[in-house]
């Protein structure tokens, strides 16, 4: 009988155990469960973190090649063209100022040369006047004419100053021939009537002389008002110059504060990117590390389980193995208190 106990006992403690195997696989599954449902919930938060980190990138991307990019390249085109039409505009603006320049001094000089032309011819003229004299008394009596006569050498000494004056145009150059020889002509005419010396003579050359200076004074007036026509034709285009010029220097910087904003977008978009990216790679990083956690802890408790399965599975049979044997035993037993035996 105390056999018979003991085998009682080791069914007791075999079945405990193997309940408590089946109680800790259930726990085990329970845990498991709610680890793997963690993990689904992780991986799929990640999933979308993914997700919305690869749209932004797309969507900024988009945003680049598709918008910022292009326009910066049109205002590129655009600055590029003012930049030109800015250098030639400055340029035109500088020749015209150089011609006009040089206008100016052409237009000096003619009038300096009319200025100087009309000084020596009434300087001659002046000196004539004031050659001319009454003849005296006695010498009306003598000759029986009253008529005025020049004085002696006068026309010598305005010979003499016009070949002085004709000599300067040689050197300085500085006149025209037309005035060099009209001077040549006066000094002619002022050697011819050196020796005649009558009134009719030197009033012709007075009045030559007075014909000159008015031919000067209308030439004078004609250079002064081609020179106003040049000064208002050179004021009109430096005005429309200027204008246009104006215009592109204020298209460019318009231009050029658009690029700067494109450029400051565009800088944006790109470290908007590079910082997107980082977290992109850390999620899936992250997503792997995790999804190789969750893997791992399926397998660990795969392993468990059949390995708990295992021991239950021993146990059961043990049990199964000690009740036969303790059937087997009780049977024989009865046998023997039946027959008499004392046990």
């Amino acid at each position: 009988m105390e056999t018979s106990d003991s085998l009682d006992h080791l069914i007791n403690v075999l079945e405990k155990l193997e309940g408590r195997y089946q109680d800790d696989q259930k726990e085990d599954d329970a845990n498991n469960r709610l680890y793997q449902d963690q993990c689904d919930s992780d991986i799929g938060q990640l999933d979308k973190d993914i997700a919305n980190s690869q749209y932004s990138i797309l969507q900024l991307e988009a945003k680049l090649e598709g918008n910022l990019i292009p326009a910066k390249s049109i205002q590129q085109g655009v600055e590029k063209a003012k930049l030109a039409e800015i250098k030639q505009y400055t340029q035109e603006i500088q020749e015209l100022d150089e011609e006009r320049q040089e206008q100016n001094e052409v237009y000096e000089a003619k009038i300096a040369e009319h200025f100087e032309a009309s000084k020596i011819i009434r300087e001659a003229q002046a000196i004539i006047k004031d050659g001319l004299q009454r003849p005296s008394l006695a010498e009306v009596k003598k000759n029986g004419k009253n008529v005025l006569r020049i004085a002696p050498n006068i026309l010598a000494q305005v010979s003499s100053s016009l070949g002085g004056s004709i000599n300067k145009i040689r050197q300085t150059h500085r006149f025209t021939k037309a005035y060099a020889s009209i001077f040549k002509v006066l000094l002619t005419i002022m050697n011819k009537s050196e020796s005649t010396a009558d009134e009719g003579s030197v009033e012709k050359i007075i009045q030559l002389c007075s014909d000159l200076l008015a031919k000067i004074d209308d030439s004078t007036n004609l250079e002064r008002f081609a020179e106003d026509k040049r000064v208002q034709a050179y004021e009109k285009h430096k005005h429309l110059l200027n204008r246009d010029l104006q215009s592109a220097q204020s298209i460019l910087a318009n231009t050029q504060a658009t690029l700067q904003s494109l450029n400051d977008q565009i800088q944006q978009a790109q470290n908007s990117i590079a910082t997107i990216q980082q977290r992109l790679d850390y999620y899936q990083d992250t997503r792997q590390q995790r999804y190789a956690e969750c893997e791992e802890a399926a397998y660990d408790y795969q392993q468990a389980r059949s390995a708990r399965d295992n021991n239950k599975q021993l146990v059961s049979d043990l049990i199964g193995l000690v009740n036969k044997h303790l059937r087997v035993l009780r049977e024989q037993l009865a046998l023997r208190v039946a027959a008499g035996d004392n046990i």
